[in-house]
């Protein structure tokens, strides 16, 4: 028997995506495989239990289903939109359980934010200008993948080129370079679990 993973191995994601619509239930079978390591990593950014990421990562799988269906645009860049899927449920998901205690940590706008003088924005812009000092701190590799990452917004693919090393190695690096700056951060009170 031909397993899903082998069938359609030679679709894109946008071939894999029409089949979908037009009733292949099989194409999201593969649309899933391809995706739920994926989506597992983006959790690691939450600092999220694996117990809990699998319930997330279920939850967000069965959410893409139903918009690939009625929702998604075609012209879209696909893995864009699933960020944006992924991020926007798992906030909700933090928010209805109370796990979302903290101000999440946007280091891609930290740079704009910690020059911005809203008074709407000043526990943000703190936490932007405790981060960066922080960042300041850590070693070389991991303060220099950060930077590379959300402040010169390189792709993993960009990176695993500059470092010289596999993809999956520079979402590892990126990962655990998040993890330490949020640890730190921890530390120093500046967050909270």
């Amino acid at each position: 028997m031909e397993t899903p993973g082998n069938k359609y191995l030679q679709y894109t994601i946008s071939q894999l995506i029409s089949l979908y619509k037009a009733g292949d239930k099989q194409a999201f079978d593969e649309i899933t495989r391809r995706n739920t390591g994926l989506l597992r990593t983006w959790m690691c950014e939450w600092e999220i239990k694996h117990r809990q990421q699998e319930e997330i990562v279920q939850e967000i799988l069965i959410k893409v289903s139903q918009q690939l269906l009625t929702n998604y645009n075609e012209n879209n860049a696909f893995y864009g939109w699933l960020k944006r899927v992924s991020k926007n449920h798992t906030i909700n998901y933090l928010r209805s359980t109370g796990k979302l205690t903290f101000v999440d940590i946007d280091l891609q706008n930290c740079k704009e934010l910690v020059h911005d003088s809203s008074t709407e924005i000043i526990e943000r812009k703190k936490l932007c200008e405790e981060a960066l000092n922080v960042l300041e701190t850590m070693k070389e590799a991991d303060k220099n993948i950060i930077k590379d990452h959300f402040f010169e917004k390189m792709t993993y693919r960009e990176l695993a080129e500059k470092y010289g090393c596999k993809l999956s190695a520079a979402v590892k690096r990126v990962e655990r370079a998040i993890l330490r700056l949020r640890k730190k951060m921890k530390e120093l009170g500046f967050i909270s679990d």
